[in-house]
């Protein structure tokens, strides 16, 4: 009798919070940071016309980007009712860059099948075609789901496939590797990547937790990776630990096509980002509430981007950070002050860095 009261209380918090999320009972943060500068009305109408442009999304992580109605309808209610609060701190900005990265074993424990990995890529679709997103690139890292990592690589590009059949969005898959993966488990996914590079995977994303792992155990792999045609983007700049020594190293050595975040660079990294024309992956509101900066205007990719460097507006993880590219534009159009034929021209510019040929 006890435990069946128990259940009864976690489903009803799960459904509370579960509504809060997603009819924005929690404020809408997007507005709220923006409030004193625009009025509730201006942001609408930015908002419409962002939303009827036709986007390209370039950094999105399939872990951070499965809709939360999905995760509800899959999830054992106390698993959701962890995950709803833990978001709720991510997104109140009462999180650390380190501690955030733990909502992802939150959530990989409910998308824990390959059934449920191309069931939910199907639904990411839905979602960037609701955004009028016509072009994107997802990221995921592959795990063995019981029929290897292969396995697991089938069921995102049968999603994507799935989601995307019959719509104008066009989808690459980028595999994403850890600076602390193992040499033997790069090594296959590397396999893997070149083995589908014709078949939906179009590119090499080095991505986790800046201050884990030595890269320099997997750089023979990104240069195999290069020299089999798959252009690499790197996460670079997201710590304050990082060192210069480190950041110049990666970016000499690895020479990506693209870089994400890029929020803490040291002066000589910057400098050759800037003198090598390196795209920048903006994710704004992701810098925002992991503590990576303190105000939106203080991200070093809005000054990029007024002084003409080539710089992609993207999501990172909407589900985390409650956001979608359509709110990301809005945000950046209005701090900089660019128009919607300027933020336009920008949307053409970054499609020759997409990495889909």
């Amino acid at each position: 009798m006890g435990n069946a009261k128990f259940h009864t209380r976690v489903n009803l918090l799960s459904l509370l919070i579960f509504f809060a999320f997603s009819h924005h009972l929690l404020a809408d943060q997007h507005f709220e940071q923006l409030s004193l500068r625009i009025s509730q009305t201006e942001w609408n109408e930015l908002m419409l016309k962002m939303q009827r442009l036709e986007k390209a999304e370039l950094h999105l992580h399939i872990g951070g980007a499965w809709p939360l109605d999905y995760l509800r309808k899959i999830a054992e209610p106390q698993q959701f009712s962890e995950l709803s609060m833990m978001l709720a701190k991510i997104q109140k900005g009462r999180i650390n860059y380190h501690d955030a990265f733990k909502v992802f074993g939150l959530i990989g424990n409910i998308v824990n099948n390959n059934e449920r990995v191309q069931a939910g890529v199907e639904e990411i679709c839905k979602s960037l075609l609701n955004d009028n997103v016509v072009y994107a690139e997802l990221r995921t890292g592959l795990k063995d789901l019981e029929t290897g990592l292969e396995g697991h690589l089938k069921a995102v590009l049968e999603g994507i496939r799935k989601g995307t059949v019959g719509t104008p969005l066009k989808v690459g898959l980028i595999l994403s590797l850890r600076r602390e993966t193992s040499y033997p488990l790069a090594d296959q996914i590397v396999d893997l990547a070149i083995k589908y590079r014709n078949r939906g995977v179009v590119g090499i994303d080095l991505s986790g937790d800046s201050m884990l792992g030595n890269v320099k155990i997997i750089l023979p792999l990104l240069s195999k990776a290069k020299q089999n045609g798959l252009p690499i983007t790197l996460h670079i700049g997201e710590s304050e630990e990082e060192t210069a020594e480190n950041q110049i190293m990666e970016l000499q050595t690895i020479e990506p096509q693209r870089i994400g975040h890029g929020v803490h660079l040291c002066q000589e990294a910057r400098r050759w980002i800037e003198e090598n024309k390196v795209l920048f992956e903006l994710c704004l509101t992701s810098a925002l509430n992991t503590g990576m900066i303190k105000k939106l205007e203080d991200h070093p990719g809005l000054q990029l981007l007024q002084k003409g460097h080539p710089v992609a507006i993207c999501t990172d993880d909407p589900l985390i950070f409650n956001t979608s590219l359509s709110q990301e534009y809005a945000k950046v159009a209005f701090l900089t002050e660019l128009s919607v034929d300027e933020i336009d021209k920008l949307l053409k510019k970054i499609m020759n860095y997409r990495f889909l040929p």
